[in-house]
């Protein structure tokens, strides 16, 4: 025979964990929104292409800018636009007055990350507010649900039943669940974010590195 009470639906788990398991919910509706939204976008901005970057050297060492420009504008992705403004601040440069420095290079790609930048952090401070607020919300679910067992249990002048006390053992031990599991979605989809902002930081970087003992700056 099988005990219902170990083996509920997630509608009852909902009613059953109090009114606070209605904020909770809606959290977890966003959590799952940002994460969704912020993988799709961070895919499709941030993929890097081993092939596309050594046409771009090839190129660059062939001074043909003109056509890097060109490759790079094809591309539509962050690494691409980044490379992109700091090539026609090149290329603008050297026309002006026939050479380059280290600056032409670095500083339209620090000035384009900049810019690019928030676009990218985008619902990941949305991840970081529900990963920290929803284990507190399930925490205060906790101590709202001990207190109705105590409270049942201080005022009832004969013996308490049983399934009454656990009542509020349960509800408390629902909105703590809920809580931890709403947060780790969220802290999973924010640690997913930044670690593949970081990695885009350290690629462009690297062909920043790279253009720059290309194009023999000193």
């Amino acid at each position: 025979m099988k005990i219902s009470y170990f083996n509920p639906h997630i509608i009852d788990w909902v009613i059953k964990g109090g009114w606070l398991m209605v904020p909770l919910c809606l959290l977890s509706v966003f959590a799952l929104y940002a994460l969704i939204e912020r993988f799709i976008v961070l895919t499709k901005q941030t993929t890097f292409s081993s092939k596309w970057q050594n046409r771009l050297y090839v190129l660059v060492l062939a001074g043909k800018l003109e056509e890097a420009i060109i490759a790079c504008n094809a591309q539509k992705t962050v690494i691409a636009r980044v490379t992109e403004s700091a090539l026609k601040s090149v290329l603008n440069h050297t026309h002006q007055t026939g050479k380059t420095d280290i600056d032409v290079v670095e500083k339209p790609m620090m000035t384009a990350w900049r810019y690019i930048l928030p676009t990218l952090e985008k619902n990941t401070y949305l991840l970081a507010g529900i990963a920290s607020t929803a284990p507190m919300m399930g925490f205060l679910g906790t101590v709202l649900g001990m207190i109705k067992a105590f409270y049942t249990l201080s005022t009832t002048p004969t013996t308490v039943p049983q399934k009454l006390l656990a009542g509020g053992i349960y509800e408390a031990m629902i909105t703590t669940a809920a809580g931890l599991i709403v947060a780790l979605i969220a802290e999973i989809g924010l640690r997913y974010c930044t670690a593949r902002i970081n990695k885009t930081a350290k690629r462009i970087d690297q062909i920043a590195y790279h253009l720059v003992e290309m194009l023999k700056i000193s």
